[in-house]
């Protein structure tokens, strides 16, 4: 490891580790460990594990929501505008200690915006299955089908029901036939799945 001799004493131990000890690949991961208070000549907040994240950026919905309420607040401060700004008095060479006071609001609204979209789409729960929309979907699919099941047996099921599961698993409205064969052979396949 190479390090500048002003950050020296801020090292506390550096290394190579074995292959895929943190993760599975070709390298073998180098680390650098820093005393923070030392690096930083203060205290630092410390950084939490990606698992205690609020944000997890796997599930397209979330994605979405979390868009739509960053472009919301950005729109709402008029921050393009305000960079916008600040640009063009930059390349102007117009640049004094205001603007540098308008760059670190503006630094603090984007943070605060996006600090505001991340609470706006993440929730103190999840509910079963939500991280996976196509595991749902499969789900609603094996309930369709056990749905169509029962009622070709004769058993009391709601058409609302049939329907509602149809419709959660993204199945076509014309699907096919619904007699007992049919159905025996597409629930069947599903589990082989």
């Amino acid at each position: 490891m190479l390090i500048s001799a002003s950050l020296q004493d801020s090292v506390e131990r550096s290394g190579i580790l074995p292959y895929c000890s943190v993760f599975s690949g070709d390298h073998k991961p180098c680390f650098l460990d820093f005393n923070a208070s030392l690096l930083f000549a203060g205290s630092t907040t410390p950084l939490a594990p990606v698992c205690q994240h609020s944000l997890q950026l796997s599930d397209p919905r979330k994605i979405a929501k979390y868009k739509s309420a960053l472009h919301e607040q950005l729109e709402y401060h008029k921050v393009m505008d305000k960079c916008k700004n600040l640009h063009e008095i930059a390349a102007k060479g117009m640049w004094e200690d205001a603007q540098t006071k308008q760059y670190e609001n503006l630094d603090l609204l984007i943070t605060e915006s996006m600090l505001f979209a991340e609470r706006a789409c993440s929730k103190r729960y999840s509910k079963q299955c939500e991280w996976s929309p196509a595991l749902v979907q499969s789900l609603e699919s094996v309930r369709y089908w056990r749905l169509l099941l029962k009622h070709s047996k004769g058993l009391p099921i709601k058409q609302s029901s049939i329907q509602r599961a149809r419709t959660n698993a993204g199945l076509l409205d014309d699907w096919g036939s619904e007699d007992l064969p049919t159905i025996s052979g597409n629930f069947g396949r599903l589990y082989l799945l």
